[in-house]
């Protein structure tokens, strides 16, 4: 999407001219030390919600000279604020989204079936240590 100050072409190549790219991402992390050593091992965590953080990372990188453009494509996104009045660009980008997770499901199924599996083979490995 662009934003309130240019649309998504020039928002677009102003990012690919002044730097390797804008990311963003969320996520959750844990207190490592807030499970024991045998839970750790039995993939099975006595979870305690206070434990966790909410985390928003933000990150880009350029050229020195860029450095100044860089953040200003960052207060742009702040500040000015993204642009959603293109509903058909929004509508491509949500069906790209889409599209991406559908060709990850495969992958993340087999990903899963493969570490139930061998969750119970370390299972049986940690009993009999």
């Amino acid at each position: 999407m662009g934003t309130q100050e240019q649309d998504y072409r020039t928002f677009s190549q102003s990012i690919e001219s002044t730097t390797g790219g804008l990311g963003a991402g969320v996520g959750v992390r844990g207190d490592p030390y807030g499970m024991s050593r045998s839970s750790f091992w039995l993939y099975s965590l006595s979870i305690d919600i206070e434990k966790f953080s909410k985390v928003i990372s933000l990150s880009s990188f350029c050229l020195n000279r860029n450095l100044g453009n860089m953040f200003d494509l960052w207060r742009q996104i702040f500040e000015a604020g993204p642009n959603f009045s293109d509903k058909e660009r929004l509508s491509v980008l949500i069906d790209q989204i889409m599209t991406g997770f559908q060709e990850n499901l495969v992958d993340s199924g087999h990903r899963y079936a493969s570490m139930h599996a061998s969750a119970s083979l370390l299972e049986r490995s940690v009993r009999n240590l």
